[in-house]
C-alpha cells in the first residue's frame, strides 16, 4: 500500500462518520521554475468532526520494525506549531501484519498522539518490541478500506471538552451537571 491510498483510507474513515476530512496537497517539487523555496505543510490531512479540527500525519511501514525515523523535520515542526496552538495532532501509521486467518496480512492502524508520543519520535525511533505493544493494545485493523474510527473520536471530543473545560461530568442521558459551555450537555449523546 502507499501512503497516498492510506491517507485516502483515513480521510474516507472520517468522512463515513459525519467528518470532514481534507488532503493537503504536496507541493510538486522542481514543478515551479524559479521558485526558491517550497512550502513546508503542518500535516497530511485535516479533519472536522463536530466543531473540532486537528491534524493527522500519515506514515506506513511495509515490515514490522522500528518507527520513528521516518517523521522529518518540517513535519515534526508542524505537527508541534498544531499542539502550541491549542490544536490536536496525531500520527497515523498503517502497519501490514499477519492476521489470524491464514497468515493473510491485514492492515493495522496504530494512533499515536503528538503531545504524548512526540517527545519520544525527536529523541529517536520506537523499538519494534514496544510497536508491537502498542499494536496489540491499540491496533485498529482496517476493513473494506475503512478504520473504525470511532473509538478515537469519542476521545478526542472528551479531551477537548476537558480543555475547554466544559466537561463537567454530563452523563450518556444528556444530565447537565453545571456545565457552562452551550450544547456540551448532550455531546456525549451524539456519539
Amino acid at each position: 500500500m502507499k501512503e497516498s491510498h492510506f491517507n485516502t483510507e483515513i480521510r474516507k474513515s472520517f468522512e463515513h462518520l459525519g467528518g470532514y476530512a481534507y488532503k493537503i496537497p504536496d507541493m510538486p517539487h522542481g514543478a515551479i521554475k524559479g521558485m526558491r523555496f517550497n512550502p513546508d505543510k503542518p500535516c497530511d490531512i485535516m479533519v472536522g468532526w463536530r466543531g473540532i479540527y486537528f491534524g493527522i500525519e500519515g506514515k506506513i511501514i511495509k515490515k514490522l520494525g522500528a518507527f520513528g525515523d521516518q517523521i522529518r523535520e518540517s513535519q515534526i515542526k508542524g505537527l508541534d506549531a498544531m499542539v502550541a496552538s491549542g490544536n490536536s495532532a496525531f500520527v497515523f501509521l498503517n502497519v501490514r501484519i499477519n492476521g489470524d486467518e491464514g497468515g493473510k496480512r491485514v492492515n493495522q492502524l496504530v494512533i499515536f498522539d503528538w503531545v504524548l508520543w512526540g517527545p519520544k519520535f525527536k529523541q529517536g525511533t520506537i523499538k519494534k518490541a514496544d510497536l508491537i505493544e502498542v499494536i496489540e493494545s491499540q491496533g485498529i485493523k482496517g476493513q473494506g478500506g475503512l478504520f473504525d474510527l470511532r473509538g478515537f473520536l469519542n476521545g478526542v471530543l472528551h479531551h477537548h471538552l476537558d480543555v475547554l473545560g466544559c466537561w463537567c461530568g454530563a452523563s450518556s442521558v444528556g444530565v447537565d451537571y453545571g456545565c457552562k459551555r452551550e450544547g456540551a450537555k448532550t455531546a456525549q449523546n451524539r456519539i
